[in-house]
């Protein structure tokens, strides 16, 4: 009998892409304006986005807990967003 081996699945480190190659495209010009505005956002959430250590972390928490909570803010933005949603 042939022994298979699994390979560990590919991490988002061994794939990721920067901020900037993620939309790169140039928006059609009669949106140009708004759709450099809404790049410009991107960008900079995607620089400032949260460690995913850090959202695996509340992940394992929120499976271990014996009454979960509804919502886990997790990251540096999180109770800020989730106050203004």
């Amino acid at each position: 009998m042939a022994s298979s081996s699994l390979s560990p699945a590919p991490s988002a480190a061994s794939g990721a892409r920067s901020p900037s190659t993620l939309c790169s495209k140039r928006p059609a010009p009669v949106y140009g304006p708004q759709a450099e505005e809404k790049r410009a956002l991107f960008l900079a959430a995607a620089g400032s986005a949260s460690d995913p250590d850090v959202v695996a972390g509340e992940i394992v928490k929120a499976i271990r807990a014996v009454r979960p909570k509804t919502r886990y803010l997790v990251g540096s933005n999180a109770k800020r967003v989730a106050t203004v949603t």
